[in-house]
Order: structure tokens, then C-alpha cells, then sequence
């Protein structure tokens, strides 16, 4: 009863988020208000007399937003061999990415890094192995990195004075963005699917 009370109450405060539902009020012989959407009981035929219909608004189901589970997104081969994709960071910067599972990190030049929103990074410079040797970077954060409809926010990277353009490609798309999601390359199709885990 009180439970019930409690809701009716709610959905009087709430009109503006809600819809039209219809409930039932009767007291039985105990004097008890009962509220209910459903009429009372055949074998309750005292209550009859006192049973009211109300119409009260009732919150409506909020939709569930739709994800996707699976992502293919187009790639080509760069002159060196290597798996390019292309992406957008920040939502305003395209740029073509080496797609590399065995990077840790993203990696970008400081040149690009300037082009992108200002975010919370280390200025000092440390030593950093990759598969092309050792280099001086230091660690930023990528607001938004996004291939097609597939996007991840405050990714971390690492912020190098190489400058790869002339290597065809852009940036480094490493597993501080791959790690989310099992990465498949179909290589008929020239396709990388991201799947959720």
C-alpha cells in the first residue's frame, strides 16, 4: 500500500516525463486503501461499490541506447607494408594511422600534438623502445580518437620529435586504443574488425 502510494505520488511530480496509465482505488471492510492496476478479485464483490478508476501518468520506458559489438573498418597497405587506416582526432584532425599491436602506446609527432586540444601531459622526455629503436617521447593524453563510428576518449600517447609523413602514414595506432576491443584482419577484404570482448 505505501509502495503504492509512494509511486502515485511520484508520477504526479513528474508529468512532464511521463504517459497516461490507469489504476484501480478501493477500501475493503478494514477501512485499508488498496491501489492497484488490476480490478479487485472476483471474490472480493464487497469492494465493488467503492472501487474508483484513476488515470495517473506513468514514467515511460527510457530506449536503450544501440551499440555496436563489431566494427570493420577499411585499411590499405602502406609502401613499407605496413596496415594504414584512417582516423580523426578531436573530431577535427583526419589523419592516417599505422595500425600496430605491438605498440603500446599511440604515438605522435609534436607536430600534430600542437594541432589537437590542449590536454594534461608530461613535459619531461623519456627513453622509449620501439620495434624502430629507441626514441625520446614524452606522455600525452588524445581527447578523442575515432576510426568510422568507432571512437574512444582520453587516450594516452606518446609525443615524439619523428616526424613519420614521409613514411605514409601519420601516427601510430597502438593498444592504449586496440586494447578495448579483439582485432581481426581480413586481409580478402582489406578489412580490420574491432570486436567488443
Amino acid at each position: 500500500m505505501a509502495i503504492g502510494m509512494v509511486l502515485l505520488f511520484y508520477a504526479w511530480l513528474c508529468p512532464g516525463m511521463l504517459r497516461a496509465g490507469e489504476f484501480y482505488r478501493w477500501v475493503d471492510e478494514n477501512g485499508v486503501v488498496h491501489v492497484s492496476d488490476a480490478f479487485p478479485p472476483e471474490e472480493k464483490k464487497g469492494w465493488k461499490e467503492s472501487v474508483k478508476r484513476v488515470r495517473v501518468p506513468v514514467r515511460a520506458p527510457e530506449p536503450v541506447p544501440w551499440q555496436a559489438d563489431e566494427y570493420r573498418i577499411p585499411f590499405y597497405k602502406a609502401p613499407g607494408g605496413g596496415i594504414i587506416v584512417q582516423g580523426i582526432l578531436d573530431d577535427t584532425v583526419s589523419v592516417n594511422l599505422l595500425f600496430d599491436t605491438g605498440a603500446s602506446h599511440m604515438v605522435i609527432s609534436e607536430t600534430l600534438a600542437s594541432q589537437l586540444k590542449p590536454s594534461s601531459h608530461d613535459i619531461r622526455k623519456k627513453k622509449v623502445h620501439t620495434a624502430g629503436g629507441s626514441i625520446e617521447a614524452r606522455t600525452s593524453m588524445i581527447a578523442k580518437v575515432a576510426l568510422g563510428d568507432v571512437f574512444k576518449e582520453n587516450v594516452p600517447a606518446l609525443v615524439t620529435e619523428r616526424d613519420t609523413r614521409a613514411q605514409g602514414f601519420d601516427a601510430i595506432l597502438g593498444l592504449s586504443f586496440l586494447r578495448d576491443f579483439k582485432a581481426t584482419v581480413d586481409y580478402q577484404n582489406s578489412e580490420i574488425i574491432l570486436k567488443r570482448p
